[in-house]
């Protein structure tokens, strides 16, 4: 079973929260997934930082990350 990358986002305006969340797939073009909760883990505390300011970018600054969750993936 492999692992991906899910961000739960917190909103600066309250009224923009729809309950999306924001799950990383790729990285450079290439799917990103992991063997193990401990390397997703380990990949996100070592690349916080811009997976934060992908987040910001990409809702302009209208939310940033409030949590990040190692979860698995399920086919189907």
């Amino acid at each position: 079973m492999g692992f991906k990358i899910l961000i739960l986002l917190f909103w600066f305006d309250p009224r923009l929260d729809d309950g999306r969340n924001f799950q990383i797939s790729h990285l450079d073009g290439k799917p990103l997934a992991f063997n193990s909760s401990e390397a997703c883990y380990e990949h996100v505390d070592e690349n916080y930082e811009n997976l934060k300011s992908y987040v910001e970018s990409y809702y302009e600054a209208k939310a940033t990350i409030s949590k990040v969750k190692c979860v698995p993936e399920f086919s189907g």
